[in-house]
């Protein structure tokens, strides 16, 4: 279902986007998160109460900057004078004497009770705002979530690796069970395909962390072609099928899972280079004058990389941290709250 979603997503979203491929793809996905926080700005005017928004927000800055001067001491004085100036009156409606300087422990009282109380009112009342606010952005977040996924769905299948190059040697790798280890997988010959390394393949068992997995690895040689080469790995009477396009803008879909496997085919992938943003900022011959570990850390040098831990691919830390930067910045610049 999600592969037909997907499908569906790229059909409708590549007549409008395919022709930006053709741009450097660092400068491609600049442009590309620069013009989804755009969207996602224009949205938000569209759908929520501008002048509600802009109160808010000057109300919101004044309240921020009222409690900063409470924090670092800057308007506790007023604070405390105005205090101060009531016990006093108080004391001269009692016809009681009031000497300041006699009462130390008292004014440091004072002073801590009317900041704390006042840093209270001022917190309360920038929460309300808050809340006042809060029906506006769920507009803008229903509105933006849409063409948020749409986008992402297009970047994944047109961004997210570099489309295998013509007459270059691509693997592709067929994962099985470890009990199908020692076995032998057939890759079927196809015009347009060389396999340097053969048709024929063992399953040998691979360790990736704390997952093993029988795997059968097969390495081909693509022409060029706007269609699709099939891959077709026959395995003891099993059929499971895969594509590979070569020498153009676009790819298909690295990984396929093989939903019916009775002889125990699990996946079949292609190994594709995935892509990383700013990789090659520098040139490749100053890595040689750095430390590996730093050479091979900096964006320059190897792209910015990913956070698997977080199933964060290099491309999508790359995009949305441009998106989380340009869109405050977006604010400043269009006026819209």
């Amino acid at each position: 279902m999600l592969q037909i979603v997907q499908d569906t997503i790229l059909r409708v979203a590549d007549p409008v986007l395919s022709p930006l491929l053709a741009m450097p793809r660092d400068l491609l996905l600049l442009l590309f998160g620069l013009g989804t926080a755009l969207l996602m700005r224009l949205l938000r005017r569209a759908v929520t109460d501008q002048d509600l928004l802009r109160r808010c927000d000057h109300d919101k800055t004044v309240l921020n900057r009222r409690l900063k001067e409470l924090k670092t001491g800057s308007g506790a004085g007023e604070v405390a004078r105005a205090c101060l100036e009531h016990i006093r009156r108080e004391f001269t409606r009692h016809e009681l004497a009031w000497a300041p300087a006699a009462h130390p422990a008292l004014e440091r009282a004072v002073l801590k009770a009317a900041t704390r109380a006042r840093a209270e009112a001022l917190t309360g009342l920038r929460n309300r705002i808050v809340m006042k606010t809060m029906p506006q952005e769920m507009k803008a977040l229903a509105a933006a979530i849409a063409p948020l996924v749409i986008l992402a769905v297009w970047a994944w299948g047109r961004l997210a690796f570099w489309p295998a190059p013509a007459g270059e040697p691509v693997e592709v790798w067929a994962h099985f069970p470890l009990s199908r280890v020692g076995a032998m997988a057939y890759l079927e010959p196809q015009d347009g395909l060389e396999a340097p390394e053969g048709w024929v393949r063992e399953i040998v068992t691979r360790q990736e962390g704390p997952v093993s997995y029988g795997l059968a690895r097969f390495v081909v040689k693509p022409q060029a072609s706007a269609r699709p080469h099939p891959l077709i790995v026959r395995f003891e009477g099993g059929e499971y099928r895969h594509a590979l396009l070569a020498g153009q803008r676009t790819y298909i879909e690295p990984v396929k899972l093989q939903m019916n496997d009775p002889s125990g085919a699990h996946v079949l992938e292609v190994k594709l280079r995935p892509y990383k943003w700013l990789s090659g900022l520098l040139p490749a011959s100053w890595a040689s004058v750095l430390p590996p570990w730093l050479s091979e850390n900096l964006p320059g040098f190897g792209g910015l990389p990913g956070v698997p831990a977080l199933w964060i691919d290099p491309w999508m830390l790359a995009y949305l941290l441009i998106v989380i930067a340009a869109y405050p910045a977006l604010k400043r610049v269009t006026g819209i709250c």
